[in-house]
């Protein structure tokens, strides 16, 4: 919960949570969204990688407001999302 609060001082603006499409997002939907932060989780998996790149191209794009921090849930969703992003 800190890490939120801790981002938001820092001056992000929006988190933007790669995870399993099977994961419930709403504990740290409720956590970001507490710390004054936009959420924006992007499920993602083999199979829905096409659709999770654009929705994560859309949020980054959308940085325009201030920093978006990426995380995940895995450790590689987010080194996915940013490797097709940049490609």
């Amino acid at each position: 919960p800190e890490g939120y609060d801790g981002l938001a001082k820092a001056g992000f603006k929006a988190v933007v949570f790669a995870h399993d499409p099977q994961t419930d997002v709403t504990p740290a939907r409720s956590l970001a969204e507490a710390a004054g932060l936009k959420f924006v989780p992007i499920p993602i998996a083999a199979e829905t990688i096409p659709d999770a790149a654009k929705a994560f191209d859309a949020a980054v794009a959308g940085a325009k407001d201030g920093p978006v921090f990426v995380t995940d849930d895995s450790g590689l969703r987010a080194a996915t999302l940013w490797y097709v992003h940049f490609r």
